[in-house]
């Protein structure tokens, strides 16, 4: 047994090694750990970012990684998803406070690291804000004509991407932003890589053509994701952010699809084994005026006029969908209409919004769940409705939301459609003071649930959100 430890403490030796100089590179990539609890980071030399803290939301009040008195640094070899890399954990401790420590990982392809905060406790710990990177001490000029990128949570009440000059004091993007010169093209990427538990947004603040401060805050809840409530709070023995991932690219586009990619290889999408959708969408020009007789008319339109001119997908096939409205027909009609589109070499799709009330009536039995009404169901923050686009929210995980899933898909099933729009889901993700399942703990939490769901009744069907 004696002899088994030694070879166990070695094995741990070589896996890991301590560092004393607090340097640590891997290509084109470096992080300098601080005596003050912070980091700098580096590409190709140049400071990215200069002395970033980390910090925690706890009890009301923010910890620092710089509110510790210890720090210990250790770097291993590892992999995962996005490629092989030389990781550098930065653990800060202290009687007081929970474990903090912090990740960055070097990837050997060179076009970006990741960095994660985690905090950990025996006795379990409880955060609903944690900051990896607090870089409120920057100078960072990316260009001569340099601009931020501003990216919304969600496309609800009209709002739009905008690209922001420098000089625009605070900027919140959510998720993830782009800063690049818009000559040269040249940027860097910032963004959230993991969405399964937190909210997350890069906070920017600007003056004249610098950048003075860049955060990457998981534990994001304002207007602009649709909050009324702060983020919800997690709780465990460890818990962590989700991974950002900071790159430096010749062409800022290119880099947001890398990042984009990078979050198909930790999340990969759903296998579809057709080929793109294209095709027509009944909302812009009939709305609620759809009925069979239209939509069977516009589908003998694209047959006799547009398919036959290169209006169609890489298969040969054309997408004729069914917006708001189509509830006007009976089974019959919907079953003869995909029937139809099928005989003209055609795809026929569906509308549906699962996780709303258009109602607005909490007394109002749930159709196909009408042991509930809709108030059993709503998503409540500080005990009232939460409305939104002239909508009542819906609990994901409530029974009777899973519930309508079974039944709609099934309909969807028997009368023959393929494809499914799923729209307004800005509603189910939104914070709230309880979710009917009681182990989640932040909306993002009830957005994994549903995507479950999601993929259990509708696996068949393409999805779009």
């Amino acid at each position: 047994m004696h002899h088994l430890l030694k070879a166990c403490a070695a094995a741990v030796l070589l896996l890991w090694s301590c560092n004393i100089t607090a340097d640590n590179r891997n290509g084109r990539w470096e992080v300098v750990t601080n005596s003050d609890h912070t980091v700098t980071l580096l590409c190709n030399g140049d400071t990215l970012l200069s002395h970033a803290a980390s910090t925690a939301r706890l009890d009301g009040r923010t910890v620092s990684s710089q509110s510790y008195r210890k720090q210990q640094v250790r770097t291993r070899r590892t992999q995962d998803p996005l490629g092989k890399a030389l990781e550098i954990r930065i653990r800060h401790t202290d009687r007081a406070l929970p474990q903090m420590e912090i990740s960055y990982r070097l990837y050997d392809h060179g076009r970006f690291v990741t960095v994660q905060s985690t905090l950990s406790d025996k006795k379990g710990v409880s955060t609903n804000g944690l900051t990896p990177v607090a870089a409120e001490k920057q100078s960072l000029r990316p260009g001569g004509t340099a601009r931020a990128l501003f990216i919304p949570f969600d496309n609800d009440c009209w709002i739009r991407y905008a690209s922001h000059p420098l000089g625009f004091g605070r900027l919140t993007s959510y998720e993830a932003t782009a800063l690049y010169d818009n000559d040269t093209r040249r940027g860097w990427v910032f963004g959230s890589v993991d969405h399964d538990h937190w909210k997350s947004a890069v906070r920017l603040t600007s003056e004249d053509d610098r950048i003075t401060g860049i955060v990457c805050e998981a534990g994001a809840a304002d207007s602009l994701t649709r909050d009324v409530k702060e983020h919800g709070a997690l709780y465990g023995r460890r818990v962590s952010s989700p991974r950002f991932l900071i790159g430096c690219f010749a062409d800022w586009r290119e880099g947001l699809e890398c990042y984009g990619e990078a979050n198909a290889a930790i999340a990969p999408p759903r296998h579809w084994e057709h080929a793109m959708p294209v095709g027509w969408n009944s909302w812009g020009a009939l709305q609620f005026r759809l009925n069979y007789e239209n939509a069977s008319q516009v589908a003998d339109y694209l047959r006799d006029r547009l398919q036959g001119n290169s209006f169609h997908t890489a298969d040969n096939t054309l997408y004729v969908g069914l917006d708001s409205g189509w509830n006007a027909m009976s089974e019959e009609q919907l079953s003869a209409f995909t029937a139809r589109c099928r005989a003209n070499g055609q795809q026929a799709g569906i509308y549906w919004t699962p996780f709303t009330d258009w109602g607005c009536n909490p007394r109002q039995k749930m159709d196909h769940a009408e042991q509930y009404t809709f108030g059993d169901a709503y998503l409540y923050a500080h005990g009232q409705p939460q409305k939104l686009d002239g909508a009542y929210a819906l609990d994901p995980t409530h029974p009777a939301v899973e519930q309508r899933l079974k039944y709609f898909s099934e309909l969807f099933r028997r009368t023959g459609f393929i494809y499914v729009q799923m729209d307004f889901m800005t509603h189910w993700a939104r914070e709230a003071d309880k979710w009917h399942y009681p182990e989640t703990r932040s909306c993002l939490e009830g957005y994994t649930y549903r995507n479950a769901l999601l993929d259990k009744y509708f696996g068949y069907m393409y999805i779009t959100l």
